[in-house]
């Protein structure tokens, strides 16, 4: 909202240099001074629309990898309940240790690379113990995979976002000096031509810009 009020202020002080009448040297300043503020209005808004992209497509990047993590989460919990079900009652006491150090519960949030280990962990051992077990270890594999691949566009969207957040920033210290550079050409225009009182009105300082 604040790098919109300083565009839409920009192209207001635009548009009343533009309908400025002026002559001569004074008149070869206004158009700098309107080309500085175009630049200006045009390098923010560009900025700005990119870092709102990002912020959506990482929001949006973060949901699906909230989403594979679920689903990890129920690859290991039907694991688990088929080796509960069918493991010889003397390995049942693994299978509860194993549920216990990974409870899919505290799996939200959790590194990538705990994630790993407990599809690891519940893969070596529901192999071990539940003879043909080829479609629980694909459903295990499957969900690993998926969660691995949403891990690395989540953390690519991120770096993206940050990067747009990033030149942002600078774009807003860039703008401002081509406001202040504005400013200067157009006290010299108006100087030239003893309209000098008029600046503020046709070009406001940047603070007023900035609603300070």
């Amino acid at each position: 909202m604040h790098d919109q009020i300083i565009i839409e202020g920009v192209r207001r002080a635009r548009a009343r240099l533009s309908a400025l009448e002026l002559d001569g040297s004074s008149a070869r300043f206004r158009d700098l001074a309107v080309e500085l503020l175009q630049v200006a209005a045009v390098t923010l808004e560009q900025a700005l629309t990119r870092q709102e992209f990002e912020g959506v497509e990482a929001s949006a990047h973060e949901r699906a990898y909230a989403s594979r993590v679920e689903a990890v989460g129920e690859a290991l919990e039907r694991a688990l309940r088929v080796m509960k079900r069918d493991a010889a009652p003397r390995q049942r006491a693994r299978v509860a240790h194993l549920e216990e150090m990974h409870p899919s519960a505290r799996l939200v949030g959790a590194p990538i690379e705990r994630l790993e280990e407990a599809v690891r962990q519940t893969r070596a051992l529901i192999e071990e113990l539940i003879p043909q077990s080829e479609s629980y270890l694909n459903h295990l594999d499957g969900a690993l995979s998926d969660v691995q691949r949403a891990h690395a566009d989540f953390g690519r969207e991120s770096a993206e976002f940050l990067d747009a957040h990033q030149a942002l920033a600078s774009t807003r210290d860039e703008v401002h000096v081509h406001i202040l550079n504005a400013r200067d050409i157009m006290r010299a225009s108006l100087r030239s031509c003893d309209r000098l009182d008029e600046l503020d009105v046709l070009l406001p300082p940047l603070r007023t810009l900035l609603g300070a």
